[in-house]
């Protein structure tokens, strides 16, 4: 490939992201606008709203009953205590139910549920993120739920969700909407008394004032919003929903000042010191929809604060530099193990470049996540320095050197230059391929992404068909393949088989099958360099090849245990066992500490090895590959 080629490459992918990173800000501004106008006008509704006492007593008896029970949780302790600032993620289960609403009939319901299963069970994962308003006892909540559910996994519902926490009984009043159209302003349907009626009215305003101003400096300042695109994964539904979610008290015996240092050091670090077990964070949710008939309930659901998931980032973070650190080791400690020619040609061209590129989109994951959690950003930053400097300095570096030297060997006819440009259009595409696939359905990302896993963990069956291909042995270390196979299963690992991981994916039973199959490959790895690369291979399909193992006569005197005859090169005994002293099993093993060459020069294996690498290097590894081809 020339350079010119090269280079209309380099612009074509050039001007392709230009293109996707492209926007209308006109739309933006337009978008922006319509927000401001329609946020005006729920101000305005809720200035002229008054208290309705027969709001909520439309509602089925058992409703209201269990409405009334969740509620009166917040009443089992004399001196409830609450987290303040519920910032972070809940999960549990769910279980839905019919709804029987006199004003709807069940063909309304039906046609604004959608094809999502409301009336039945799965998990739930809500976002919250907490603002403080001018009433210090209760702040402004906006957040997002997904409900998946467990007969079909592949979509769930997204609603997207705001509200108000009363802080002081741990309540929070909530609405959502399928489509980010959730009005705050609805949960004053919800208030069980006129007296919290108003208060919640009186914040309302206050927050809808605070929101006019801001989205009015952004538009002067010619900034706009991009519409709201739906989430990945989610069937369309109509369903609006209203939602009760009642916090679990603190336990009577912890000290509401150590939890408010904790809470106040978790969101604003300074170091100080904080208790070492925290209490949990606990929530019991009821949700309904009058124009869908349907109640939901989760009866706990787990919380984790903010500060506590940017701990545990921090946490996992270490743990993938102690992986790119130990994978760096491995890595040097193989490129001094094949420092000859004739060492570097036993290489599989593919084993590498498929490591490669499944190397460098664990950094680039680790860099895109660094950008996108500021308050992480240093320890997700250092793994991401071990995994380039892996990538850039000895894979890439090692890459091209086992490039070289097989065109220099003959075994491929390609330039050294087109390698580099197949090796980076390989990974772009490859990203474009993940890219396209993250607007699709979850079904086509679990596809795509199962085979970029099959793809990328088959690394080691190049190398396999190299050896018998070659009839080359022990091209890796034993524990360069063992280690990197280990640590690049760490992060599938985490993703799908561990249940409490970070990124809230379910885990999935074929995680295993992955791990089945890269223990294959390693396990058929060890047999080759074992019992021989061609052990596995029926005799009928290898070609005549002559034999450096062959059986040797022994004396016929059945005194003698044993026959010596002196190597060639190191000129000690080479010992030759009998047939009949050794079970079957041995034979071949016992063979292989020797070599006997067609001048029928008798040799130890090592010191033939050495030889044969020593003669590879004066020769840029273009001689002895008869003798090579057998070690």
């Amino acid at each position: 490939m020339t350079s010119q080629t090269a280079g209309n490459y380099l612009l074509f992918l050039f001007i392709l992201l230009i293109l996707l990173g492209f926007r209308d800000n006109q739309a933006a501004r337009d978008e922006l606008a319509r927000i401001i106008d329609a946020t005006r006008n729920l101000t305005q509704a809720l200035k002229n709203e008054t208290y309705n006492a027969n709001s909520t007593k439309s509602l089925p008896d058992e409703l209201q009953r269990d409405i009334r029970h969740l509620l009166a949780l917040n009443n089992e302790t004399t001196h409830g205590r609450y987290y303040q600032n519920i910032t972070g993620t809940f999960r549990g289960q769910w279980q839905g139910k019919e709804l029987a609403l006199a004003e709807h009939n069940g063909t309304y319901n039906e046609s604004n549920r959608g094809q999502f299963l409301f009336n039945s069970s799965g998990n739930a994962i809500m976002s919250l993120a907490t603002y403080p308003t001018r009433n210090t006892s209760v702040a402004f909540i906006e957040g997002s739920i997904r409900l998946d559910n467990e007969r079909e996994s592949d979509r769930g519902a997204y609603f997207f969700l705001e509200g108000l926490h009363y802080q002081q009984n741990g309540t929070i009043f909530l609405v959502g909407a399928p489509n980010n159209t959730a009005e705050a302003s609805n949960i004053t349907a919800l208030m069980p008394d006129e007296a919290m009626f108003n208060e919640t009215k009186s914040v309302l305003l206050g927050v809808y004032d605070k929101r006019i101003a801001e989205l009015e400096a952004q538009l002067a300042r010619g900034e706009g919003i991009i519409p709201g695109q739906d989430q990945m994964g989610t069937e369309e539904t109509g369903c609006y929903l209203r939602l009760y979610l009642q916090l679990k008290a603190i336990a009577p015996d912890i000290a509401l000042s150590d939890v408010a240092q904790y809470e106040k050091e978790l969101h604003h670090p300074t170091g100080m010191p904080v208790m070492s077990m925290p209490p949990p964070l606990e929530a019991s949710l009821l949700s309904y929809s009058n124009n869908c008939g349907i109640e939901i309930t989760a009866s706990s659901m787990d919380g984790m604060l903010v500060g506590e998931f940017y701990h545990r980032v921090a946490l996992l973070s270490i743990a993938a530099a102690i992986v790119g650190i130990a994978q760096i080791l491995l890595m040097i400690s193989q490129m001094e193990y094949t420092q000859t020619p004739t060492g570097i040609t036993k290489i599989a061209y593919w084993t590498i470049t498929l490591q490669c590129i499944m190397d460098g989109y664990v950094c680039v994951g680790l860099l895109t996540a660094a950008l996108v959690l500021r308050q992480v950003f240093l320890p997700l930053v250092t793994a991401a320095f071990f995994a380039l400097v892996l990538i850039t300095i000895c894979e890439v570096r090692y890459w091209g050197l086992v490039r070289r030297i097989q065109l220099l060997s003959g075994d491929s006819d390609s330039s050294d230059n087109s390698a580099y440009i197949r090796f980076y259009v390989l990974a772009i595409c490859s990203l474009l391929v993940y890219w396209m696939a993250g607007s699709r359905s979850v079904a086509w990302q679990e596809i795509v992404l199962g085979i970029g896993f099959v793809i990328g963990h088959s690394s080691w069956w190049p190398q396999v068909w190299r050896n018998i291909q070659r009839g080359t042995r022990k091209p890796f270390q034993k524990r360069y393949i063992i280690g990197m196979t280990m640590a690049r299963l760490a992060c599938p690992l985490y993703m799908f088989a561990c249940p409490e991981n970070l990124i809230y994916h379910r885990s999935t039973p074929w995680i295993w099958t992955l791990v089945a199959y890269d223990a294959l490959q390693v396990i058929v790895l060890c047999i080759q360099d074992r019992f021989g690369p061609r052990f596995l291979v029926p005799q009928r399909f290898l070609p005549q090849v002559y034999n450096y193992h062959p059986i040797l006569p022994t004396p016929d005197d059945v005194e003698a245990a044993t026959e010596s005859r002196d190597c060639c090169i190191c000129m000690r005994p080479v010992e030759i066992v009998p047939r009949d002293h050794m079970p079957g099993s041995s034979i071949g093993l016992a063979r292989n500490a020797y070599m006997l060459t067609p001048c029928d020069h008798l040799f130890h294996t090592p010191c033939l090895e050495q030889a044969a690498c020593q003669l590879g290097t004066m020769c840029d590894g273009r001689a002895c590959q008869g003798i090579s081809a057998s070690l």
